[in-house]
């Protein structure tokens, strides 16, 4: 094996930092943490942070409820501590939201499936008539779906 270049480098020590000599390049710094929380006064310093935070999803907005007044932060923390899950819909009105993992057991998937519904049900603005859920499906990541019986379903909300 030929390490010409190793021998050329311990030749030349002033090329080399001190701790260079003695230690393995320091690793890239990993996601350390899921959610930011912040409060509207460290907004302006997150701010020039917007670039890497942004491209993550890890950019604290007031409408997702990572911003928050200095009193309610010990609640915002609670929630994100206890798996806080928000859900959006796309382009052509589906939620895309998680509901568990195949690990739980089937109660826990079932009350999460319940509160998921509730807070559809609940986000419902009050001028949309008609029917606001018209069908649900559950799948797992690469897996197919089962369509849900949309009337069980609903009815997870009022048992609960």
């Amino acid at each position: 094996m030929n390490c010409g270049w190793l021998r050329r480098e311990a030749a030349k020590p002033w090329r080399q930092s001190p701790s260079s000599r003695y230690s393995a390049p320091a690793p890239r710094p990993k996601n350390i943490f899921p959610v930011n929380i912040a409060t509207p006064e460290m907004m302006g310093r997150i701010g020039r942070l917007g670039r890497v935070l942004g491209r993550k999803g890890l950019m604290p907005n007031p409408r997702s409820g990572t911003v928050v007044p200095m009193g309610d932060l010990g609640k915002a923390v609670r929630e994100a501590r206890l798996g806080r899950v928000e859900f959006r819909l796309d382009r052509t009105a589906i939620i895309h939201c998680p509901i568990g993992k195949v690990s739980f057991a089937e109660d826990k998937l079932l009350e999460n499936l319940a509160t998921l519904v509730a807070a559809i049900v609940k986000a419902k603005p009050t001028g949309s008539k008609g029917v606001y859920i018209r069908s649900a499906t559950v799948t797992t990541t690469m897996g197919p779906g089962i369509h849900l019986d949309m009337a069980p379903t609903l009815a997870l909300v009022s048992a609960s």
